[in-house]
C-alpha cells in the first residue's frame, strides 16, 4: 500500500466534515473512520472488501479482436454507480479507451462513502453496462473490457 495515499486521505478526513472514507486499490481495501472524543482523528480499519472483481465472459461473446478475451468489471458492493468524479465532469473512461491495471473506471457510492472502482487488468473498454446514477448490487456488471497484451496497446 502507498503510505502517501493513506496519509493524504487521513489529512482529508481531518480537514473536512467527513466521518468516514473507504478506499480500494489493487485488491486491498481500507476504511478510515473519525472517532468522536478520540485523540486520533482517523482510525484505519482494514477490511477485505474489493471494489470490483473481474471474470471472463463466455467465448461466444462478441469479441472485437480474435485471440483477445472479454472480461467484466463488476460491482463489489451495492450502491450508486458514477461514471465521473463529479456531476458535469468527463467520465473516467469511454467505450474504446485503453485502460491500465489499477486505473479508476468509476465510483460506487454507498452510505455516503465514495469507493473507487479500479481495473485489475489492462484492456480496451468494449461496453459500459451500468448507467451513471444507476443503483447496482454486488456482482452487477459495470463494464466489459477486451483484455489486451502489451503488443495490442
Amino acid at each position: 500500500m502507498n503510505t502517501e495515499t493513506l496519509e493524504r486521505l487521513v489529512r482529508v478526513l481531518e480537514s473536512t466534515s467527513l466521518v468516514e472514507i473507504q478506499y480500494s486499490s489493487n485488491g486491498e481495501s481500507f476504511r478510515l473512520v473519525k472517532s468522536a472524543g478520540s485523540s486520533h482523528a482517523a482510525t484505519p480499519a482494514f477490511m477485505p472488501q474489493p471494489a470490483q472483481a473481474v471474470g471472463a465472459l463466455p467465448a461466444a461473446a462478441n469479441s472485437p479482436r480474435a485471440g483477445n478475451a472479454l472480461a467484466t468489471i463488476v460491482s463489489g458492493m451495492a450502491g450508486i454507480f458514477h461514471v465521473a468524479p463529479a456531476p458535469g465532469a468527463p467520465p473516467f473512461v469511454n467505450v474504446g479507451d485503453v485502460i491500465e491495471e489499477g486505473q479508476q473506471v468509476g465510483i460506487i457510492e454507498a452510505m455516503k462513502t465514495l469507493n473507487a472502482v479500479e481495473a485489475d487488468r489492462a484492456g480496451r473498454v468494449v461496453a459500459i453496462r451500468a448507467e451513471n446514477g444507476q443503483a447496482v448490487d454486488s456482482g452487477t456488471v459495470l463494464l466489459e473490457i477486451e483484455t489486451i497484451g502489451a503488443s495490442d496497446v
